[in-house]
């Protein structure tokens, strides 16, 4: 495998700052997340004193579907505005007892701004109560930065490998964006945008095995940037190792892409990304297929169900956890990399056993401090437990088997012929 790559521009790659915006108002913001969500500062403040108020909103042209992008925001509907909050994720019970992971100890030192001061720019090195404190020193995020305030002495910590991950992952993501919108499928005028605004188009077959056929060199240059112990293998294994993780990569991206970009409204919940640029609908899988003229119809319909099968089992075993631990970016690293070193994927080989044993305990002890020292939080137990019973998700043999079946068969033959 090459050592290197590179891809075209596209007019559709978006700046990963300028080009976000908050998912309740849709005005663009700094990128961060608030309770999770990718929400601007100001629509934050509004749902965090909403419930602590208990206020009740009626909505201003009794349609219950305002704009919410106004001039200002003193003419936006209050109701419209709380039922959108309601909409993209935000818990009530997040506030009131404290729960969001991305709560952190007040700093008594840290001047104070009321609730009532909202901020229609959302910049950043504002003081209020909804800024995030998010880990140090990692400071990127897919497609976007996270703000970073916390302990300074934390960049001399072991969380190095984390940081090494997250970074490289989010290089080799804007890689693989670029492939993608320079193939033929990004032509199609039949697409809607997520929350990025990259558009999305319904999957086919043929066009998601051309993205990976293509992305394959990225990948191998991601592991081997990242990880030494991928570096040092040979590369028959470099292949394996690859082969293996292929599969795995689309479930958990594919979820974790739909959780921050699909909007949380009943008419996305069939739909499942399956690369940046595109999406499957488990209610309507025929286009997957693409032409299925002289194919045996009894043959078609049973891919058809187990195609639906397969992302329906992905959205509940994978997709909605994430929703209900309203998941953070470095968890989701976390698991991806702890995926690639499972123990069950290099047993029987010694050296190989000894590499992934010594990633797992890097990994763990960065999340230590990361949840200790960065977020403050002296009991993580719960949160460790919850995270781990993902990952278990993830790994489940039945789905990881059918997306090799479904979706990587000719991918796996063409990372052995490379």
């Amino acid at each position: 495998m090459p050592s290197s790559s590179s891809s075209s521009s596209s007019p559709y790659v978006v700046d990963t700052v300028s080009d976000i915006h908050c998912r309740v108002c849709g005005r663009k913001y700094d990128g961060s997340q608030h309770f999770g969500i990718d929400i601007c500062r100001a629509c934050a403040a509004f749902f965090r004193r909403s419930v602590t108020v208990k206020k009740t909103f009626v909505c201003r042209r009794g349609t219950d579907n305002c704009a919410l992008n106004t001039i200002s925001r003193k003419t936006t509907c209050q109701k419209c505005r709380w039922m959108r909050c309601l909409d993209v994720g935000l818990q009530a019970d997040l506030v009131v007892q404290r729960k969001s992971p991305d709560f952190v100890k007040a700093n008594a030192s840290r001047p104070h701004k009321h609730d009532d001061e909202e901020s229609d720019s959302g910049s950043e090195g504002k003081y209020g109560e909804e800024m995030d404190e998010s880990l140090p020193p990692v400071q990127f995020s897919v497609l976007r930065p996270i703000p970073t305030i916390a302990n300074p002495n934390l960049d001399t910590t072991k969380a190095t490998l984390i940081n090494r991950v997250l970074i490289n992952y989010n290089e080799f993501t804007r890689q693989r964006l670029e492939v993608e919108l320079s193939l033929p499928h990004t032509q199609d005028d039949s697409k809607f945008f997520g929350s990025t605004g990259i558009p999305l188009f319904k999957a086919t077959r043929d066009t998601v095995s051309l993205i990976y056929q293509k992305q394959v060199d990225l990948l191998h240059v991601f592991l081997s940037n990242t990880f030494n112990e991928y570096a040092v293998c040979g590369a028959e294994e470099q292949k394996r190792i690859c082969a293996i993780f292929s599969p795995v990569l689309w479930e958990i991206e594919s979820c974790y892409w739909t959780y921050r970009n699909m909007p949380v409204k009943a008419e996305y919940d069939s739909l499942l990304m399956c690369t940046q640029t595109t999406y499957i609908d488990a209610k309507d899988v025929r286009p997957w297929l693409g032409n299925t003229s002289g194919q045996d119809e009894e043959t078609v319909q049973k891919i058809e169900l187990r195609l639906e099968n397969l992302l329906k089992t992905a959205r509940s075993m994978v997709l909605e956890p994430m929703h209900k631990l309203i998941i953070k970016e470095f968890e989701f690293i976390m698991i991806l990399a702890l995926n690639i070193w499972a123990a069950r994927n290099h047993r029987g080989n010694l050296e190989s056993e000894a590499r992934a044993d010594a990633v797992r305990l890097a990994l763990f002890n960065d999340i230590h401090i990361l949840y200790h020292d960065g977020l403050k939080i002296d009991n993580y137990a719960c949160r460790i437990g919850e995270i781990m019973g993902l990952l278990t998700d993830v790994q489940n043999a039945d789905i990881s088997s059918n997306v090799q079946n479904l979706l990587f068969a000719d991918l796996t033959a063409n990372i052995y012929s490379l």
